[in-house]
């Protein structure tokens, strides 16, 4: 009769077979992890700031305004004064009002809250120079005006506004 073999046993991992296993990977090439070396550099990029253009306002023309007749025409050039070209995309022109909606008095320089600012029309002009424009250095732009006007309104009385002077402004951007 054939002998049978015995069973063979289960194999163990001693420490030397299992150390085995793990540096033959690294003798390869074969590394378990990878990383970066965080080598890096810093820098900065400048934003320009925005315009600024010298605003030069002429004392106002025409007739003085009271509800329903009369109109001031104010004067202005805008001027480059530093020494590289500006561009100007837009003027906005406004009359001075505090959060009330207040006048600013330059007769008072000081803001009169019963005269209001929707009692009055204020329409800017460029001079008819189409924006935006680029000025050299030193280089204005001439012709341009705010006309105001108080039109009548019979609703309201509007004797708040008598002897005042309405401030006016022209921004540039």
């Amino acid at each position: 009769m054939p002998r049978h073999a015995a069973p063979k046993r289960a194999r163990r991992f001693t420490r030397k077979t299992l150390l085995a296993f793990a540096i033959v990977p690294l003798l390869l090439g074969g590394v378990a992890y990878a990383y970066f070396n965080a080598n890096y550099g810093l820098g900065h990029v400048d934003v320009e700031n925005p315009p600024s253009f010298t605003v030069s306002i002429q004392p106002p023309a025409g007739t003085p305004l009271s509800p329903g007749s009369g109109s001031e025409v104010v004067g202005f050039t805008l001027i480059n004064p530093l020494g590289y070209a500006q561009t100007i995309h837009a003027e906005t022109y406004s009359i001075t009002t505090d959060p009330a909606g207040g006048i600013y008095d330059v007769n008072t320089n000081a803001f009169n809250d019963s005269c209001d600012a929707v009692w009055f029309t204020l329409m800017g002009q460029d001079g008819g120079t189409v924006l935006p424009v680029t000025l050299q250095p030193g280089q204005s732009i001439q012709g341009g005006t705010m006309t105001v006007t108080m039109p009548a309104n019979a609703t309201v009385n509007e004797s708040a506004c008598a002897g005042v002077a309405v401030q006016v402004e022209v921004a540039d951007s």
